[in-house]
């Protein structure tokens, strides 16, 4: 029920995780590393509490999240990296916070961001990067800006995201305001009004007309 200390699933030929269905609560951290055959966690489905990551990482057959759905506490990051056939990541919307930062980098087949909407602070940066067809990062909006912080050194980069053409999440746009070098920022090789940061602050402006519109309205 309770693992005291980092749970490691690497390396092995296995579709799914039955056999930890009891299991709660991990006090370190849940690292899930190049299983070629895993295709979602099932098996973890009364999973809370990670006490620190959840790093999931070169799962070449990684479908989904489904099997995360009880999970409320991440303590640091959240990372999916470099996993092929990633297209969801929608099971982890019991999640309110995290500890450290989100990082998405290199999931080739994931649309969207949904699954993390629930997510209200932070402790660190967000990274999303190198996602081909990813086109919707709008589950990032409930974020409290002032928790994306450059512990990491980055802050907010999103960049070479070839299918996002809105990035300018009102939380976003808080954040951007603020002075680059205390608020790290590297937005580059998106679409649209996401196309770099210049085009971003540009939607952002117009964002804030509107909502003087609506309000005179």
């Amino acid at each position: 029920t309770v693992i005291n200390g980092n749970l490691t699933i690497s390396g092995a030929d296995i579709v799914n995780l039955n056999g930890l269905n009891n299991l709660v609560q991990v006090t370190g951290y849940l690292g899930v590393y190049t299983n070629n055959l895993l295709q979602s966690f099932a098996g973890l489905e009364n999973l809370t509490t990670l006490g620190a990551s959840l790093d999931v990482s070169n799962n070449p057959g990684l479908l989904n999240a489904n099997g995360l759905s009880g999970l409320t506490n991440i303590g640091t990051e959240i990372q999916f990296f470099n996993n092929a056939q990633l297209q969801n990541i929608s099971s982890l919307t019991g999640v309110t916070g995290t500890g450290g930062g989100i990082w998405i980098i290199q999931n080739p087949q994931l649309q969207s961001l949904n699954g993390l909407q629930n997510i209200l602070q932070i402790g660190s940066d967000i990274e999303v990067r190198g996602n081909t067809v990813l086109h919707n990062i709008t589950a990032l909006q409930n974020i409290n800006p002032s928790s994306i912080t450059p512990t990491g050194g980055y802050g907010l980069t999103i960049q070479n995201n070839p299918a996002v053409s809105v990035c300018s999440l009102p939380n976003l746009c808080t954040y951007l305001a603020n002075p680059a070098n205390t608020h790290p920022r590297e937005i580059s090789g998106n679409l649209a009004n996401c196309l770099n940061e210049a085009a971003v602050v540009a939607a952002c402006a117009t964002l804030s007309v509107n909502d003087v519109d609506m309000e005179t309205l």
